[in-house]
């Protein structure tokens, strides 16, 4: 199977066109700064379209100061979330405690 067979069968399999009107947030690398390190940032997006012939989805960015407002893109190929939380939001969450164990006194025979 070639790459873009690949791709076009992966765009389906994410969810193809059921994905339409949900929100997605994609990872974009911008430009190195002045110490040459990159700074990552998500960036708030709209799908609109999925292409099944091309396999690929249709997003419009909600920033309205992007050079491409909207592109089409292989989900494969983003680093992307999809949930109601920011990726951020998600880095502070910590997960729930283990119950405690019940002692070996309580045992009932």
């Amino acid at each position: 199977m070639s790459l873009l067979d690949y791709l076009k069968q992966t765009g389906d399999i994410l969810g193809g066109p059921r994905l339409v009107g949900r929100a997605i947030r994609v990872l974009w690398w911008d430009e190195a700064d002045d110490n040459g390190r990159y700074d990552p940032k998500w960036f708030l997006a709209e799908i609109r379209k999925y292409d099944a012939k091309s396999g690929k989805h249709s997003i419009k960015y909600k920033v309205v100061d992007l050079a491409e407002p909207q592109e089409q893109i292989f989900l494969a190929l983003t680093l992307h979330h999809m949930s109601r939380y920011d990726p951020e939001a998600l880095d502070c969450a910590r997960p729930a405690q283990p119950w405690a164990l019940a002692s070996s006194n309580n045992h009932s025979a």
